[in-house]
């Protein structure tokens, strides 16, 4: 299972990767259709997003913002938020590039 979102005891209560705060406009593609989202935070294995009607927990779902895209499953959802853990990796430059 993806240590996005939740903290790991192995870490003492810190993530196992880094996040990067931003603010980026997407959308969240699912195959019952699109919704708009905003890119709150990202790392390399996942990204919290905001947004109406977000797709519940264990729905695959293809993240798209600007400078990248990534397919993912959702891990968490909390009224208008969720976590997306990737299913491969964000490469650096990938990471690297966002707004």
């Amino acid at each position: 299972m993806s240590c996005f979102g939740k903290s790991n005891d192995l870490w003492h209560g810190r993530r196992a990767v880094a996040r990067q705060r931003v603010m980026i406009v997407g959308t969240a593609v699912t195959l019952d259709g699109s919704k708009s989202i905003l890119v709150e935070n990202v790392s390399r294995t996942g990204a919290k997003l905001r947004g109406r009607r977000l797709p519940p927990i264990g729905k695959q779902v293809l993240v798209w913002m600007e400078g990248a895209d990534a397919l993912g499953r959702v891990a968490w959802t909390a009224f208008d938020q969720c976590g997306v853990a990737f299913d491969a990796p964000l490469e650096e430059r990938a990471l690297a590039a966002l707004p």
